[in-house]
């Protein structure tokens, strides 16, 4: 990821629409599992907003590879931190309940060897709660800024889960009601551009907001088959 790109997310993740939005709706795949006591790891912890709210309560180990997310970690008061990737989690073997990896996969050359190695470090039991972006053809300078290998296809992300030894529980599309505007914005605007992180007027951060929030009320209902991203819960038999 672009340096200009980790120092934009720092800024404004924690108010966001769109990170606000993942955050919520994790909350609420993790709120419907039963999940076993012990340490969990958030797997490309950032700049640290997901490690600070939705895992606060939780005793949340981050694993980052980027040094400058990681300076932004501590400067929010972050401890817990290892300096790693999903290549190889620094952890042993049945030692975790949880990983939590947003937006993670994408960045990596094999995610199917990440996938292994966030089973093995998994109690039985233990689960995974994944996000990812969703539909290559939507693939765009937004993602090569962000140092994306791949969007994923439908159904993708919970193949590789299944071929990693994981049993997919839950997963649905999200972000839906932005796929025209977004595959609009993106293809009018000029290499070179950066990506879509950035500070946006306080009533179109409300308003979108607000969208995904009836979205997801609507998910509470039935699963959407597409969307921006798609969320995956699996378990470790």
């Amino acid at each position: 990821m672009e340096e200009r790109e980790v120092e934009a997310m720092a800024r404004v993740e924690a108010r966001h629409f769109w990170f606000r939005a993942k955050r919520a709706l994790a909350a609420r795949f993790l709120d419907h599992s039963a999940l076993a006591p012990g340490p969990v790891l958030d797997l490309g912890c950032g700049t640290g907003e997901t490690l600070l709210t939705l895992l606060s309560r939780l005793p949340a180990v981050g694993v980052e590879g980027n040094a400058t997310a990681l300076a932004f970690c501590r400067r929010r008061g972050l401890r817990r931190l290892v300096r790693g990737d999903g290549a190889s989690v620094p952890v042993r073997d049945g030692s975790v309940s949880l990983v939590t990896a947003f937006d993670l996969l994408e960045h990596l050359d094999d995610d199917g060897a990440a996938l292994r190695e966030i089973r093995r470090v998994l109690r039985p039991g233990g689960r995974l709660l994944a996000n990812v972006p969703a539909y290559p053809s939507l693939f765009s300078e937004h993602d090569r800024a962000l140092g994306h290998r791949r969007r994923y296809r439908r159904g993708e992300l919970e193949a590789r889960a299944r071929e990693a030894g994981l049993a997919v529980e839950r997963s649905t599309g999200w972000g839906l009601p932005l796929v025209p505007l977004v595959a609009i914005s993106r293809r009018l605007r000029s290499r070179g551009g950066g990506s879509d992180v950035r500070e946006l007027p306080a009533p179109v951060n409300a308003s979108l907001g607000l969208l995904l929030a009836l979205e997801r009320a609507c998910l509470r209902v039935l699963p959407s088959p597409a969307g921006l991203s798609w969320m995956v819960l699996a378990r470790r038999p």
